[in-house]
This record gives C-alpha cells, sequence and structure tokens, in this order.
C-alpha cells in the first residue's frame, strides 16, 4: 500500500512549478499511505511522486523505477506475489531490485499490456514511455488498489486517492445525477454494474482488471481490458462430474492463494469476524507464519455472535486475538468522528463496518503494534456463494429460490429503465414483458442470471468492498490483502459447471467442504451474517441512529454546505426525513438518508486541505484504551460489557424530560388526544408517540410531568420496572430526557 501522485502536460506544454507545487500537495494529502519514505522525478512534461509503505524489498524499493536511458518511468502501489516465478522465466533479463513491483518495470518494454495478465497480485500502476510519450495507467483485475484521474485543460492528475486528486486542483464535485441512478447508493434492490462510478463529476477511476493509455502529444485516451469475470460457457479444469473432485481442488487453490498473500517482510495481522472465511484464512496462514488477529466488542457482534466465535476460535487457533470495545465509543459518535470516517472512506457508502475497523487501526496504532499487512475474506462471498440464502426469492434459503430471486433482480434493474413510474409498471403491465425483449431494448443482459451476477458482484467489490477495505488500512499505514480475490481461485469458483452450482455453492458449501478438519467444525458451518449485523438489524443501526438523533441538525448543515450540494439537497426535508427514519421502530429509510448527507458533506470534507487528521475532539480521539488481549473471556463476559455500557438505571434512578422537551396533544378531526403525544424540541415537532404503539413509552412520557424515579413510573403507570427502564433509554437514545441517581 503506497500513494502515487502525478501531474502530466497535454501537447506542447510544459509543466511550471505551480504544477510541481499541484503534485507535491496531491502526495501530502495521501502521506498516510507511505511513511516510509516520499520520493519525486520531474521532466518538462512530467512530475511524479511517489509516497512508499515498505512491506517487501525493503532495502531497494525506491519508486519511481527508472530505466538506464531514461526512458520509460514506474510507479506501483502493491504486490506482485508471482515475481520470482515471473524472472525465473528469464533469468538473464537485468533486473532493478528485489522488490516485487520492479517486475512490471522490468517487463513492460517487452510484453507491454499483455504483461498485466501475467501478474498475480494487487496493484496499481503508472507507467510513463517517455519514447513513446504514452501514459499507461492500470489495475489489477478486482480494482483491490485505487487509481484515480482527471483532466484539466492540457493537464491530467492521477493519484492513489480522492482526496489526492482534489488538493492538486481537481475540483470536488458530487455528481449526485448519476449517484440517484445507481441501486448501490439509493439501495433499491437492483442490480448495478457500474465499474467507474467515483461519485464526482471530474474525477474518473482506471478501470479494474484494465488500464487507460493516453497519448500525450494528443491528449487521446484508449481503454483497455487484460482481465474480465469469465461468464461465458468456459470449460472447468477440473474434468469429472464428482463434486469432491472440485472441492480438493479448491483447497489447492485456496492454499496458494494463503501462501501468496503471506508474502511480507513485515509483521501481519488477520481481520477476525468470527465467519468460516476470515477463520479460515487465519487458520491456514497461521501455518505460514505468525501473526496476530483483531476483532471487535460491540452490542451488534455480541449480538450475532461474531465476537464469540472469534475469540473462541483464536484460542483453538493458537492465534493471538486483540479487540477494540466499542460499547460506550458508538454511544458517543459525533458529527465530527463521523466527518471523520467519510474522509478516510472517501465514498457515501461507508456504514458502521468502516467505523470499527478504523477504531481497530487505531486501537492497534495507539498500542505500539507495527503490523503492516492485514488479511481479510473480502471476496469469498461474492464467488462462492454467500448470498445464496440471504438474496432468496422462496425465503427458503434454496438455491432454486436464490436464482429465482437473481432473475427478479434483473427485471427489476430492466423494468426500472424505461420511462416512467417503475412500481406501475412492476403491479401492472411488468410481467407481461418478456426479460429477453427488455435486455435487447434496454442494453441489459438476459441469459444465464447468475452471470449477471457475477458481474454485478465484481462491480459491487469495485465500488464497495476493495474501495473501504484499501482507505480503512491506508488511513493507519496498513494494506489490505483479501485472500479470497486470487485471480486463479475466482476463476475456478466462477467456471464451476451450472449443473454442479446448486451441490458446490449453495451457502458457500465448496468452501466449508474444502476447510473441513482446517476449522473448527461449527465454525464451517456457521451460517453467513454480515459483519456486525446482528439477527436484530436495530442493534446494528443503534449506532446510526443515535448519530442522526443527536447531531442531524449538525450533519444536514455540512451536507448542504457545498456549492453543489447545497443546491440539490433541502435540509428541511432532509430533517424530517431524519425525524421519520428515527421514528420508524425498524429504522426504515435510515440508511438512505445518511448516504444523501454523506455524498453532500463529502463535497466539503474532501475538498478541504486539512489533511488526514481525526477530529481534536470527539470519542474516536483515544481509542487504545479499548484495547484487550483474549484471555479469560467468555460469551456471558462479553454481553455484560455490553450491559454495562448502557446508561445505568436502576429503581432509584432519576429521569426527567430536557429543559426544551415538550409534549403536546393533537386536536382535530379523527385524532384522539388520549392515545396520541407529539414530542416537540426547540419549538419544532419531531416525534409522535401512540399508545397502540408503545403503551409503556406513551404511559411514562405521560407521567414525566416532573423528574421521577424509575421505581415511581413503574408504580404510577402499572408497567413491570424492566419496560419502565426501556422506556427510559429510549428517551435518553433520542436525546429527550437525562437521568440521574438519587
Amino acid at each position: 500500500m503506497c500513494g502515487i501522485a502525478a501531474v502530466f502536460a497535454i501537447g506542447r506544454s510544459v509543466l511550471d512549478d505551480e504544477d510541481r507545487a499541484a503534485a507535491d500537495r496531491m502526495i501530502r494529502a495521501m502521506a498516510h499511505r507511505g511513511p516510509d519514505g516520499d520520493h519525486a522525478a520531474d521532466g518538462a512534461g512530467h512530475a511524479l511522486r511517489f509516497a512508499r509503505l515498505a512491506v517487501f524489498g525493503l532495502a531497494d524499493g525506491r519508486q519511481p523505477f527508472a530505466s538506464p536511458d531514461g526512458r520509460l518511468l514506474t510507479m506501483v502501489n502493491g504486490e506482485i506475489y508471482n515475481h520470482a516465478e515471473l524472472r525465473a522465466r528469464d533469468p538473464g533479463r537485468p533486473v532493478t531490485g528485489t522488490s516485487d513491483c520492479a517486475v512490471v518495470h522490468d517487463l513492460f518494454p517487452e510484453h507491454r499490456e499483455k504483461v498485466f495478465p501475467m501478474l498475480r497480485g494487487m496493484y496499481a500502476a503508472c507507467l510513463l514511455d517517455r519514447e513513446r510519450h504514452e501514459l499507461h495507467l492500470v489495475r489489477d483485475p478486482f480494482g483491490v488498489k485505487p487509481l484515480y484521474y482527471s483532466r484539466l485543460g492540457d493537464r491530467i492528475h492521477v493519484a492513489s486517492e480522492l482526496k489526492g486528486l482534489f488538493a492538486g486542483g481537481t475540483p470536488a464535485t458530487p455528481d449526485w445525477g448519476r449517484a440517484l441512478r445507481d441501486s448501490s447508493f439509493t439501495i433499491t434492490g437492483g442490480v448495478s454494474t457500474q465499474t467507474d462510478q467515483t461519485y464526482f463529476l471530474h474525477a474518473r477511476t482506471v478501470p479494474a482488471g484494465g488500464g487507460v493509455t493516453i497519448d500525450l502529444r494528443t491528449g487521446e485516451e484508449r481503454a483497455w481490458e487484460h482481465w474480465r469475470p469469465p461468464v461465458e460457457v468456459v470449460p472447468s479444469p477440473v474434468a469429472t462430474s464428482e463434486p469432491e473432485a472440485y472441492t480438493r481442488e479448491y483447497r489447492r487453490l485456496f492454499e496458494q492463494a494463503v501462501r501468496r498473500s503471506c508474502m511480507t517482510e513485515t509483521p501481519m495481522s488477520v481481520f477476525l469476524s468470527g465467519g468460516v472465511d476470515s477463520v479460515a484464512v487465519a487458520a491456514l496462514a497461521a501455518r505460514e507464519r505468525e501473526l496476530t488477529a483483531w476483532t471487535v466488542l460491540s452490542p451488534s457482534t455480541v449480538e450475532s455472535g461474531d465476537f464469540a466465535a472469534a475469540v473462541d476460535t483464536s484460542r483453538k487457533l493458537g492465534i493471538d486475538l486483540h479487540w477494540v470495545d466499542t460499547c460506550d465509543v458508538e454511544r458517543g459518535l459525533t458529527a465530527q468522528d463521523w466527518l471523520w470516517v467519510l474522509r478516510c472512506a472517501e465514498t457515501p457508502l461507508a456504514g458502521p463496518e468502516q467505523f470499527y475497523k478504523l477504531l481497530m487501526l487505531a486501537s492497534a496504532r495507539a498500542a505500539g503494534m507495527d503490523f503492516k499487512a492485514i488479511l481479510t475474506g473480502q471476496g469469498s462471498d461474492e464467488f462462492n456463494g454467500g448470498y445464496s440464502t440471504v438474496v432468496n426469492l422462496a425465503g427458503d434459503g434454496s438455491w432454486a429460490g436464490f436464482e429465482a430471486a437473481l432473475t427478479s433482480r434483473v427485471r427489476r434493474s430492466l423494468l426500472d429503465a424505461l420511462p416512467g413510474s417503475y412500481g406501475s409498471l412492476e403491479e401492472a403491465v411488468g410481467p407481461c414483458l418478456r426479460t429477453e425483449w427488455l435486455a435487447e431494448r434496454l442494453g441489459g443482459r438476459a441469459g444465464d442470471p447468475y452471470d449477471g451476477y457475477i458481474l454485478g458482484k465484481a462491480a459491487d467489490l469495485q465500488r464497495f468492498n476493495c474501495w473501504h477495505e484499501d482507505r480503512v488500512a491506508s488511513a493507519y499505514a496498513a494494506e489490505s490483502r483479501p485472500v479470497f480475490l486470487d485471480v486463479d481461485l475466482v476463476e475456478f469458483s466462477i467456471r464451476l459447471p451450472a449443473r454442479l452450482r446448486p451441490v458446490l455453492l449453495d451457502d458457500k458449501r465448496i468452501l466449508r467442504d474444502a476447510v473441513r478438519g482446517l476449522v473448527p467444525p461449527e465454525i464451517a458451518e456457521r451460517k453467513k451474517a454480515p459483519f456486525f449485523y446482528a439477527a436484530d438489524r436495530t442493534v446494528a443501526l443503534a449506532m446510526l441512529r443515535n448519530l442522526l438523533a443527536r447531531h442531524g441538525d449538525t450533519l444536514v448543515e455540512a451536507a448542504t454546505a457545498g456549492a453543489v450540494s447545497g443546491t440539490v439537497l433541502d435540509p428541511d426535508a432532509l430533517r424530517s426525513a431524519i425525524r421519520h427514519a428515527l421514528d420508524h421502530p425498524l429504522g426504515a429509510g435510515l440508511e438512505q438518508v445518511l448516504r444523501l448527507i454523506s455524498l453532500g458533506a463529502l463535497e466539503t470534507v474532501l475538498a478541504s486541505p486539512e489533511g488526514h487528521a481525526r477530529p481534536a475532539g470527539g470519542t474516536l480521539s483515544a481509542p487504545a484504551s479499548s484495547l484487550s488481549a483474549s484471555p479469560g473471556v467468555d460469551e456471558e463476559t462479553s454481553r455484560a460489557r455490553v450491559r454495562e455500557s448502557r446508561p445505568r438505571i436502576g429503581a432509584d434512578t432519576v429521569v426527567g424530560l430536557l429543559g426544551d422537551v415538550v409534549l403536546l396533544t393533537p386536536h382535530g378531526p379523527g385524532q384522539d388526544a388520549q392515545e396520541t403525544l407529539l414530542i416537540a424540541r426547540a419549538g419544532t415537532i419531531e416525534y409522535e408517540v401512540t399508545r397502540d404503539a408503545d403503551p409503556a413509552l406513551f404511559d411514562v412520557l405521560r407521567a414525566l410531568t416532573a423528574p421521577r424515579t424509575i421505581a415511581e413510573l413503574a408504580g404510577s403507570t402499572g408497567f413491570p420496572q424492566e419496560q419502565v427502564e426501556t422506556a427510559a433509554e429510549s428517551l435518553l437514545r433520542y436525546a429527550l430526557a437525562e437521568l440521574t441517581e438519587s
């Protein structure tokens, strides 16, 4: 994980001092990506900057690499795992050094674009061929490593992160038009295969599995591919119909992928969620080298069982486990904390997962842990059938139900592209239209819906998983390594015969069987559950509910402060949407409104020159106190920790409404003042509580004409003390009440 920044001139123009200063600002904005040294190479038409994180080839990995004749200048961010194998094919070839990334520089002059299909690893490369006046920008097959560029007149700016690009002068203008048509952003359930979405108008991403070649004399661009998911009918390399043979080959390829990912000369760690993916990675990696593991202790990971599973398996595997305790931190999350999360993640799709992982890394660094490479389980669900039980139209977890859901999603995406209301089409004429005709008219895909699903998941990985894993790790000078995104392993899974998918891919059966005997049996069969999401989704969303309830106004101000977003977003409507989501018992619409706020806020957050520092105040400024080690923790202890993090409420606790909170009774036709209460805060009606929806909360509110103890409230309302305590917790969560001990 390193940082690339560069400015190039097009045509006969030459760079001036301001161009070089822009390149300097760009690399400074990404200094967190490369704390082990920064280097530069300047010429009449180029200004190259590189910030290095030294992971392999520590002695001679300085970049940019330069050929002896000065013709080729190369910068590579990432790891080339098969560099030794590639060099062994031609032992007489001169080599630039021992760095794995140097192999790209050494082989490119002979093989040009054909060198990239040879590579096994994760990388983003910027190559300047000064003789041909060509700039080549290239990324690995899954976009694990980022690379962006923009065109400003006769200048091209290139950077590893958006904040780097914007520091050089590229306008940080949100692309609201595309964002609102993107089902990943709006969470509408369609299939999106957009791979070039950056959410900003002037920022362009180099395509994963391909590259962009720019003629610096004319400015002409040419996009090209070196890899794509093999969704066409491609024979599997295993010539048998026996599922066991495929499982054995998968195990071999998985072991190879882990060995490759363990290539480093520095300490290594693993994110351990407690699921089969990360545990299998940890179990194999522990055979290759010494490593530590990290996980999260939070209300949601305790409720889902993730924390208990991580603790238990780390003991059985003999891996030293650490965790960050977020129970108190997430309850006190501030607006400035969230803006910092957005600045790190650079995407409006950021959520609790990014918060948790940032906190893990912050804790590790504060505790002096110096690992630089982090193994993750990203990519397993996408290509091993991990969503077959979650995305299921039949609701029975069957493969047939999964395929039916995929077909429905394809149709929804096609219908959504038609003029008019999608909802009316779905209910009325939608079922009457053949999918094949829709696909032909709208340029979509028909045929095997699983092929479309694979392409959609590959796009998801680029826009979300790989994106945020890279930013989260880079924020603390670390490198994320998604083991399951090994090209050979992924191609094998994609090319499994269609007739064997129900046997091998339903609920990740091929992986579960492949790691049998490697991981504890209860983990091998543990059902799919998204990291941090509990069975009760409201537990996982409590952090975001608290954030919006306590700091929604501040975030709305940040979202509408930008010159563009201020013309797109209505602040009063945003506040109303927040109140509606908070009033809904399941938080319906909460994630959607937060994404609107986040994209708006990113306009100013990423354009600011303040660098990558965390907020001076707020709850995330000192997370190291939450550092723990594994011995002596069981399920009851972790559940007790969650209980302890809640407000201390007992029989003698005094509860009172805050001074700016007023209870109102509605009057009008069809309204029963005896069954409804309106809650106003600072002169604005924010909530409605009815006796039918929550009788205990309704009666507790009516009884709070003055501060009273929990025991007094229980006596006057007739509800058990436990229900009264729950009602009091709700009032505290929405910042409507305060409590003190008598």
